[in-house]
C-alpha cells in the first residue's frame, strides 16, 4: 500500500495554511507546493497521517478530532511508529480514526482540548 507523503503548515506571513512537501534550512522550515517554497511557523508542522475522517478531510498530525462526544488530539509516537489519538486524559484510543471528525488543530483551537462534549 503506498501512502501520501505530504505535510503543512502555518505561513510566517500570514498565518495561513500551506500543504505540501517539508525541507528544513538551518532553523527555517519550508512547505513546497505549486511551483514555491513558503515558509513555515516550525512548530506548526505536521505530517498527513495518509488517513481521511468521515467526511472526507486529511487527518493531520496536530489535528483534533471527535469521535462518539471524546476529543483527541493526533500525534506522532515514535516509540509504537505510528499516528495515534490522545483524549484530553492521556489515554490513547487506536481506532479513534474509524468514523471521526476533523474539529480542528492545537494551533487554531487549542481550548477544545480543555473539554469533552456530552453525549
Amino acid at each position: 500500500m503506498k501512502r501520501e507523503i505530504l505535510f503543512r503548515g502555518k505561513k510566517i506571513v500570514n498565518g495561513e495554511w500551506v500543504e505540501g512537501n517539508l525541507f528544513h534550512h538551518s532553523e527555517q522550515r519550508f512547505i513546497a507546493g505549486n511551483n514555491r517554497n513558503t515558509e513555515v511557523i516550525p512548530e506548526t508542522v505536521g505530517q498527513y497521517t495518509g488517513l481521511t475522517d468521515r467526511n472526507g478531510v486529511k487527518i493531520f498530525e496536530g489535528d483534533i478530532v471527535k469521535r462518539k462526544g471524546t476529543f483527541y488530539e493526533v500525534k506522532y509516537s515514535t516509540e509504537l511508529t505510528s499516528f495515534l489519538a490522545f483524549s484530553s486524559n492521556g489515554f490513547f484510543n487506536p481506532v479513534v480514526f474509524q468514523n471521526c471528525e476533523v474539529i480542528g488543530n492545537v494551533h487554531d483551537n487549542p481550548e477544545l482540548l480543555k473539554g469533552e462534549e456530552n453525549g
